[in-house]
């Protein structure tokens, strides 16, 4: 398969060796494409790989390792940043994988100042992977740059410990101050959330779990669907806590993330 979309990628039909001929990259731009997401300002890197991960589960402990060197996501620049292209967003989403190395930090960097200028709306899910960072003091000090630039930040009780080294419910309060909403996950307990105003758990939902990938990836797609379409913070979560409950049934994250419709029906 990969072959075959590979091909039609390419401007000449010649014969490629085998590492071309299973470019994963091109593979995977058909994806996002099927799911109607713009996909005008996606590059193609010809340095660098596409970043795998490769997730393990050994006697219920979670194992995730990334291939690739390097990474091709890494080698982006911010002169590659259109600001043209964000004129008819709302939003704008990062995380601090995209902060680890440059030239791809300083793109994001750039990207969320862009952001900034355009009055979207900036969430963050830090997404904090402590094996990929060479210092780990370095997330902090970047997050700590950035930190009153977003509206809406979801991380979960480790991140919290680590970030701002405080109680769950008092940070999250403090941070409130400052945003438009806060939102802690805490697996198995829910979740945790607050606009500064109004506070309060959202409770799990019991699914037998195969594969927890993606389920915070699922919940906050669901929290940003929620807010785009001005729900209160408390149905937001609730919705956010279907959709990660419904992608851990299943392997993996793109083929276990469910539809809106999905997530409304098993609501009821």
């Amino acid at each position: 398969m990969y072959r075959n979309l590979a091909f039609d990628f390419r401007d000449e039909k010649e014969v490629y060796d085998i590492a071309d001929q299973f470019m994963l990259g091109p593979a995977l731009m058909i994806c996002p494409v099927t799911k109607g997401v713009d996909t005008s300002s996606l590059k193609l890197e010809e340095e660098g790989e596409t970043r795998i991960g490769i997730v393990s589960v050994v006697e219920g402990e979670w194992y995730e390792y990334f291939y690739g060197n390097p990474f091709a996501d890494e080698l982006l620049r911010k002169e590659e940043i259109d600001p043209d292209f964000l004129d008819n967003s709302k939003l704008f989403h990062f995380g601090t994988i995209s902060m680890i190395e440059e030239p791809f930090r300083s793109a994001t960097l750039r990207a969320i100042e862009i952001a900034e200028e355009k009055d979207l709306t900036i969430t963050m899910d830090p997404n904090f992977r402590p094996d990929l960072w060479s210092e780990e003091e370095r997330a902090k000090k970047l997050v700590d740059k950035i930190i009153d630039k977003v509206d809406i930040l979801k991380l979960n009780d480790d991140e919290i410990r680590f970030f701002f080294n405080g109680e769950m419910e008092t940070t999250a309060a403090e941070l409130a101050e400052g945003m438009d909403w806060v939102l802690v996950t805490l697996a198995e307990d829910g979740c945790y959330y607050t606009d500064g105003d109004e506070s309060g758990y959202t409770e799990s939902y019991e699914v037998e779990e195969v594969d927890e990938t993606g389920g915070g990836d699922a919940f906050m797609s669901g929290t940003i669907y929620g807010y785009l379409n001005d729900w209160d913070i408390e149905k937001t979560t609730e919705f956010a806590n279907v959709a990660a409950a419904l992608t851990i049934q299943d392997f993996g994250v793109i083929p276990s993330l469910p539809t809106k419709e999905e997530v409304l029906e098993f609501m009821g």
